[in-house]
């Protein structure tokens, strides 16, 4: 045989031979799917399979002879309900195919009942469990609504003999009214020290035509308070579906700089009925007497000095403001690291200093810019352990490199 036509057949044979190759490996390797984490692989197969099942069942039923079930809502808001009482609702179900439908109850959520047809008819219920052609029946669900207010939803799941909608679910939900509605907390605006804050809140009721708030009790150190009744068009109360309102003022007077935190005790009487008792717990904050203010002062992280050359003198300046007493003579009490330096400058502005911190021309080398190891600068009042306040500083003093 000649080169070339040998040559011809070689190559024609690669060619085959490749695409031999290639055609196995696209028929061995599986890819995974775009998107899919491995963790939910499972649950992607499982559903691609469900999709799969539900389109073989739908070319082999969709044209044959069949039951077909159809519903109106299968969903129903019941609104504001009373506490302690049995509601029930109707959902339509019909058989628009040409075989019966077959319907049966296979599962209803706690307190809530379901029967097919109209309830009471016979004792299981079920008046018209097998639906002809054409035709209709009621699922009449009923639940007991809880003590406590609330919102609540209730399922019911009926199952078909319809191949392409094997489950039915039906839902019911709503919201149980409150006898009385009490905040759990309220929060005291901030404050100054020995200065007076107050707060007000709505307590109402959803049910009660009238009630009454006798009595407040609290364990805050200084406290006041009043209540009266409330018009039911004002702003705050629209929306409430309130029978009965009252509002609530509280005034109390913290002392000490901080956090407090403490509780009110409630007593309220409907009628000639026993006071019922509730408890809204409450909490504040009083200012810091001193506050700082400077560009690079930040708020959580302090004053950051960056990395600083020895041998040089540096200075920063920050604006110091009292809070309420602007009277009191303030002085710095204490700073880190000690090799910082820190003045304290009357302003003509009763109440404002200015704190020049100065990192010395002979400072040694010092680094307080790490989590183990940060400085502060402490200003107060040396007669008052309250009066006082800080902010942190970090930073490093290193030796200047040779040659800068």
């Amino acid at each position: 045989m000649k080169s070339f036509p040998r040559r011809l057949l070689l190559l024609f044979a690669g060619i085959t031979g490749c695409a031999a190759c290639a055609s196995a490996l696209t028929i061995v390797v599986e890819y995974k799917p775009w998107g899919v984490p491995d963790a939910r692989r499972q649950e992607y197969d499982e559903t691609i399979a469900a999709w799969d099942r539900r389109d073989a069942l739908r070319e082999r039923f969709e044209n044959a002879a069949r039951p077909i079930v159809a519903t109106g809502p299968v969903r129903h808001s019941a609104g504001l309900q009373d506490p302690k009482t049995t509601s029930d609702h109707q959902f339509e179900i019909r058989n628009e195919g040409t075989q019966p439908l077959k319907l049966e109850v296979r599962f209803t959520s706690s307190d809530c009942e379901a029967a097919l047809g109209n309830a009471g008819l016979d004792k299981t219920g079920l008046d018209r469990a097998v639906v002809a052609s054409g035709e209709a029946t009621r699922l009449n669900v009923s639940w007991t609504n809880a003590d406590e207010p609330g919102d609540f939803e209730h399922t019911v799941v009926v199952r078909t003999n319809d191949p392409l909608q094997e489950e039915l679910e039906f839902l019911v939900s709503g919201t149980i009214k409150a006898d009385l509605a009490v905040p759990a907390s309220v929060v005291f605006p901030e404050s100054d020290p020995a200065h007076r804050t107050d707060l007000n809140f709505l307590v109402y009721s959803q049910t009660w035509d009238e009630f009454e708030i006798v009595d407040a009790k609290s364990d805050l150190e200084i406290f006041d308070w009043h209540a009266a009744p409330a018009d039911l068009s004002d702003a705050d109360v629209d929306g409430l579906h309130a029978t009965c309102v009252w509002r609530v003022r509280l005034w109390t007077t913290a002392m000490e700089y901080g956090r407090y935190s403490g509780n009110v005790t409630l007593s309220v009487r409907r009628g000639d009925s026993p006071a019922v008792v509730r408890s809204v717990a409450v909490k504040g904050r009083v200012r810091p007497p001193i506050i700082f203010h400077s560009p690079q002062l930040h708020m959580a992280d302090g004053l950051d000095l960056g990395t600083l050359f020895a041998g040089e003198e540096h200075q920063f300046h920050v604006l110091v403001r009292l809070r309420g007493d602007i009277a009191r003579k303030i002085e710095v009490l204490d700073i880190r690291p000690a090799e910082l330096k820190a003045t304290l400058t009357p302003q003509s502005q009763p109440g404002n200093y200015r704190l020049t911190l100065t990192i010395p021309k002979d400072c040694p080398m010092t680094i307080f810019n790490v989590p183990e190891k940060h400085g502060y600068v402490e200003v107060g009042d040396p007669g008052d352990e309250h009066f006082s306040s800080w902010f942190p500083v970090k930073g490093a003093v290193v030796p200047r490199p040779v040659g800068q």
